[in-house]
């Protein structure tokens, strides 16, 4: 019995000495700022993990992040003044050039004037531009700590509302107001979630059919109010809100002077070729077999090509094609039965004006002729690189902002032709949706575009006609859909 007692009271000994341990770690903040202990959330920089809404306080731990450094080949001023010059000045209040990465090329903050477009962020990346498109509050919204990689986001104010169940006395709850605040950070030179703040209350009043009510009781859990959220509070062990700055805001005009001379490059081309273009890509593996697909008989068709050229960049896409389709084309070759990604395969070479454009379409098993798959690698034959679309432009004597203003007035085109469709099932009473449904399919669609982003891959075919690789947004299926559109010369010259 002596023995049991002595047991016990060891294990309670070295509880104790373990909460004192974790409690001398927790407050070690000039080793790790982690000054704050209501969370266990750590910042990940490859997956960040989102948790429940926050009423308190975060743990955040301290990252180290390394200088970006841009392929001297990419000229990030002359992709953002293209950018500046494609987009719509009457939808936006303006923009600001900010440095959150550690390197020489800005980034840039343009704010919405409107609440059918979305704020932007636009940051240079190793394969050109990228564009995050972000709901951002006009009150307290955003947030960077200049060169250190580090930026606070609260989305737009939007009214949090839940409505009772009970059909004979129908009640609409007002829960306040509802943001979301999240910090993001550069990794790799790319914008990465860190950490969701989730949902808190800037006004924390509850309604009662339609009257305010004081009384404590929360419409949201069922169990207790919801605090309002310090957002500089909760993270403050991992953003120096102290240090922090907010953009200032000028007319786009503006910002395109001060990008225009700074560009480093601005009428890049592609170098001469005068060889055989299609020599250039070779079949790397062409199989094919005959399966039946839901008592459907089906052609299996893979046909894989590489390029023959040398140089990282071909190395890299080479090895990225063989990646994507190999695997499925050894199945078939091996007569195994095993379920391959897509039904075709194929390729297609085009060039002219040094630039080779190689595109490869996999189709899937739907039985249309609509693509699954779409990828389009631009390449300067003499210097053996990738090319961004400004310097595919340049190639062929075409205007960023010409082809901006003819894929708007497709897509407007595109959408009233669906509009006046009186035999479209979006137009018909019951589906809930009335006319103002194709502003927001437009505008979502527009704001996934941009002439020079990165996204947004382009091609000229053998008939000089543009091929642009885009997101269409549509309200049944799907958020997007991959699709392609094509302008003619006329269009964008």
């Amino acid at each position: 019995m002596k023995k049991s007692y002595v047991k016990i009271i060891s294990f309670f000994v070295c509880m104790i000495l373990v909460v004192c341990a974790l409690s001398g770690c927790v407050n070690k903040s000039d080793e790790t700022e982690t000054t704050l202990p209501a969370s266990k959330a750590t910042i990940d920089e490859a997956t960040a993990q989102p948790t429940e809404p926050q009423t308190g306080q975060l743990v955040l731990e301290k990252k180290k992040f390394s200088t970006i450094k841009h392929d001297s080949e990419i000229d990030g001023e002359s992709l953002l003044y293209e950018f500046l010059r494609a987009i719509n000045n009457d939808k936006y209040k303006g923009g600001s050039l900010i440095y959150i990465n550690d390197d020489e090329v800005p980034e840039l903050y343009i704010k919405s004037q409107s609440s059918d477009k979305s704020d932007m962020i636009c940051y240079i990346t190793e394969n050109g531009l990228s564009v995050s498109s972000m709901n951002i509050s006009d009150s307290e919204g955003f947030w960077y700590l200049e060169k250190q990689f580090k930026i606070l986001v609260n989305d737009e104010d939007t009214d949090q509302f839940t409505e009772s169940d009970d059909s004979e006395s129908p009640t609409e709850l007002h829960n306040g107001i509802r943001r979301d605040a999240k910090p993001y950070f550069f990794s790799g030179n790319e914008l990465h979630s860190v950490y969701d703040l989730g949902r808190y209350v800037v006004d924390g009043y509850n309604y009662n059919n339609g009257e305010k009510d004081d009384g404590g009781y929360d419409y949201y859990d069922g169990e207790k109010d919801i605090p309002v959220l310090d957002v500089f509070e909760a993270v403050k062990g991992y953003f120096d809100v102290d240090k922090a700055k907010t953009p200032e805001v000028v007319p786009i005009s503006d910002l395109v002077e001060q990008v225009k001379g700074k560009r480093k490059n601005p009428d890049m081309k592609a170098g001469e070729y005068n060889g055989d273009i299609y020599s250039l890509v070779s079949t790397y593996k062409e199989v094919s077999t005959s399966i039946e697909y839901y008592d459907e008989p089906k052609t299996l068709s893979y046909r894989i090509p590489q390029i023959n050229l040398d140089g990282e960049d071909i190395k890299t896409i080479n090895q990225e094609i063989l990646d994507k389709f190999l695997d499925d084309a050894n199945h078939i070759e091996a007569d195994d039965n095993e379920r391959t990604r897509f039904i075709t395969v194929d390729y297609m070479v085009y060039g002219k004006n040094g630039v080779l454009s190689l595109v490869i379409d996999g189709k899937g098993y739907g039985g249309t002729d609509s693509l699954d798959d779409r990828l389009i690698y631009t390449i300067d034959i003499s210097a053996e690189k990738r090319i961004s679309n400004v310097c595919l432009f340049n190639s062929y004597g075409v205007d960023c902002q010409k082809v901006a203003v003819a894929f708007d007035k497709q897509i407007k085109a595109d959408y009233d032709a669906i509009k006046n469709d009186p035999d479209n099932w979006i137009n018909n009473p019951e589906s809930g949706f009335d006319e103002s449904i194709y502003d927001s399919l437009y505008n979502n669609t527009m704001e996934r575009f941009s002439p020079v982003g990165d996204y947004n891959k382009m091609f000229f075919d053998d008939d000089e006609n543009l091929n642009i690789l885009y997101l269409y947004k549509w309200v049944a299926g799907s958020e997007y859909y991959e699709k392609t559109m094509i302008l003619t010369m006329e269009d964008i010259i």
